[in-house]
């Protein structure tokens, strides 16, 4: 008896879904999530000229305290 003629379509087929999985996980790892603003200029420190990361409010080089804009340390009246 001949091998059976449903393995190539089977192989191919398996081939297909897994190119079009990767796909798929390729562009949605390519959206953004949210609708948070495009990342604004990099913040270095005043001191040691360090960039820093928005979250530290101190630099990690030197420990220069990271000025906070007026908005933040604005409270109304």
């Amino acid at each position: 008896m001949d091998a059976i003629p449903i393995f190539p379509a089977l192989l191919a087929f398996m081939i297909a879904a897994l190119s079009a999985l990767g796909y798929a996980l390729h562009r949605l790892a390519e959206v953004p999530h949210g609708f948070s603003a495009p990342p604004g200029p990099a913040a270095h420190c005043a001191q040691c000229g360090r960039s820093l990361d928005s979250s530290w409010s101190h630099c990690p080089r030197c420990g220069t305290s990271r000025e906070l804009p007026s908005a933040a340390t604005h409270t109304p009246q």
